[in-house]
């Protein structure tokens, strides 16, 4: 076997694209040990990366630590094995290869290795680390934005306004020196703090440095919408502007504004027009995309008594706000969230951590091995859980004394496993008419993810919403939790009886401070599309809008009809 000429042979595929030739052919070198180097080790690992092959990559480049003689080549092989890591989910042992790797060099010669760490400091709640880390890399002229994009992200999820806005003062202090996207970012950021004045400041002056761009017009109609200067919307983003436009993502948004002013018009038609528009950049771009779905999993596993959890598990009285997105759940979480007693935890993926923690610490399959669980397994689950709220920044608030309440919508999905591991946890259902919420979901311009998948055109909505209703009934019929249900409308309509009604289940007494929600609201970061509405009183105008689209989608109407007659919205 001529090693060299086999390795050179590889080394050329693989600069060439030519990743399953690359890899079989030095393959062909490392079977026999002996043959094995460095050099050969890496370049099969990074072969199986480009092709997907995660676990294969990770057993190859651990053995190409262990035969790393030099300094240089132990850090690039702690970054190949923290990068597979983190293809495969396992961030925690990613971060703790990337600090092998900034131990080893931590100068900006090593920087993309000290980004990464950054994001999955980030990602992962380890805030005093991030902020350490970056410290030091600000003063690397070529990563000062993206550290400050990773900072302002951090500081936005721990609900921290004021850090955040200087942190965005200090990244747009000179234009020149950071590229469009940042600016554009921070602009936005801006509009979903309330800051409008700032972000029209920070407009104007990308408007004199960069002159007229598409995306300096987009912000400018985005503060014409928030202005009800629906027309000067329209003149903003033209149909030609759009046509002109090569990203899909940009071509989506245009649409979303140009549907919210049609809509804002009373143009029924053209908003549904623009809204079909966005959601077909959006399904072209994602038609290949696949992902799992819970829903079919726990379609495909029969419903059984669930495992019963001997723990004494009562950390805090638990309640699980779900319901279908758009159906009011952002506005009964930031009224909730004015009492003193009750601490909310507004879309944190706290079940997502639980069902990661099913494979990476069990080594178990969910939704089937739910059933099968034993006590030691639930315990590690409801550990997992908890160290992820403290992890989160919440850990202090929380006693046996705190009202705790998880809120994520499409968590009704996951109500076997709450049940599981909070066997006497409450339940606050929002409810919004089915047509209603179908509508406002497909005027969403959602980032997709493997939920959100699943609401991008009006039909997508529509079949997704039965699927899931349906699946919940099963639930209510077999395990029959405790729920409180919370009509949208009977909220908007008459406040003060829906919250005497949920004060009596929760079993609290409400101060008054929840009729100024709205204030709150102001100072908060809320991350849902709702934001724009629950930082004001009020209103009732949303509640039958989707009757402008009638004629539309009335021919949907058969498909939901059962829960239209379930829930009295007939």
């Amino acid at each position: 076997m001529d090693i060299d000429k086999l390795t050179n042979k590889a080394l050329i595929a693989f600069n060439d694209n030519k990743y399953t030739l690359a890899l079989s052919t030095i393959k062909k070198i490392n079977a026999k040990p002996s043959n094995r180097s460095y050099q050969s080790a890496e370049l099969e690992g990074l072969a199986s990366i480009k092709l997907s092959k995660f676990q294969p990559a990770l057993l190859i480049f651990n053995a190409s630590l262990v035969l790393a003689q030099t300094e240089k080549q132990k850090k690039s092989a702690h970054y190949n094995i923290a990068i597979t890591h983190n293809k495969l989910g396992n961030n925690e042992e990613a971060i703790k290869h990337l600090e092998y790797c900034q131990n080893i060099d931590s100068t900006v010669e090593n920087g993309q290795a000290l980004l990464l760490l950054c994001e999955l400091y980030r990602r992962n709640y380890h805030y005093q680390k991030l902020e350490k880390l970056a410290t030091k890399m600000l003063a690397w002229k070529e990563f000062f934005a993206v550290v400050k994009y990773q900072l302002i992200e951090a500081f936005i999820k721990q609900n921290n306004t004021d850090k955040a806005i200087k942190e965005i003062q200090d990244l747009t202090i000179d234009l020149t020196q950071i590229n469009e996207y940042y600016i554009s970012y921070a602009i936005n950021l801006l509009l979903n703090l309330y800051k409008v004045d700032e972000a029209k400041n920070l407009l104007s002056r990308a408007y004199n440095t960069l002159g007229s761009t598409p995306w300096i017009n987009k912000y400018q109609a985005q503060l014409a919408l928030n202005n009800k200067e629906y027309k000067r919307v329209l003149e903003l983003i033209p149909i030609e502007l759009i046509n002109a436009c090569a990203e899909w993502d940009k071509k989506a948004d245009y649409f979303h504004i140009r549907g919210n002013a049609f809509d804002k018009l009373a143009k029924y038609q053209d908003a549904y027009d623009n809204f079909t528009e966005m959601a077909n950049c959006t399904k072209n771009e994602f038609i290949a995309w696949t992902s799992n779905d819970y829903v079919d999993d726990y379609n495909k596993t029969k419903l059984k008594e669930l495992p019963v959890f001997l723990h004494d598990c009562v950390v805090a009285e638990h309640i699980f706000m779900i319901g279908f997105p758009r159906s009011g759940t952002t506005l009964l979480d930031t009224i909730l969230d004015t009492q003193q007693n009750i601490v909310t935890l507004s879309e944190l993926p706290t079940v997502e951590v639980v069902i990661k923690a099913f494979d990476n610490l069990l080594n178990k399959t969910y939704p089937k091995n739910l059933f099968s669980l034993t006590n030691a397994e639930l315990k590690v689950l409801h550990d997992e859980y908890f160290n992820f709220i403290k992890t989160a920044g919440f850990g202090d608030a929380i006693d046996r004394s705190t009202i705790l309440v998880d809120k994520l919508p499409l968590n009704m999905i996951h109500l076997p496993l709450l049940l599981t591991l909070f066997p006497k946890a409450k339940f606050i259902f929002s409810l919004r008419h089915p047509m209603a919420t179908c509508l406002s979901n497909f005027q969403q311009n959602y980032l997709i993810n493997k939920e959100m998948f699943h609401l991008i055109s009006f039909d997508d909505c529509v079949r997704r919403y039965k699927k899931v209703f349906d699946l919940f009934g099963k639930y209510l019929e077999y395990y029959q939790p405790d729920v409180h249900f919370v009509k949208y409308e009977d909220l908007v309509s008459d406040l003060p009886n829906e919250i005497n009604r949920l004060s009596k289940y929760l079993n609290i007494n409400f101060s008054d401070e929840y009729t100024t929600f709205y204030k709150r609201a102001e100072k908060a970061i809320i991350k849902t599309p709702s934001r724009f509405q629950v930082n004001q009183p009020l209103y009732e105008t949303s509640k039958e809008k989707w009757r402008g689209y009638d004629n539309l989608i009335n021919q949907y109407l058969p498909v939901v009809q059962k829960y239209i007659d379930k829930y009295d919205y007939s």
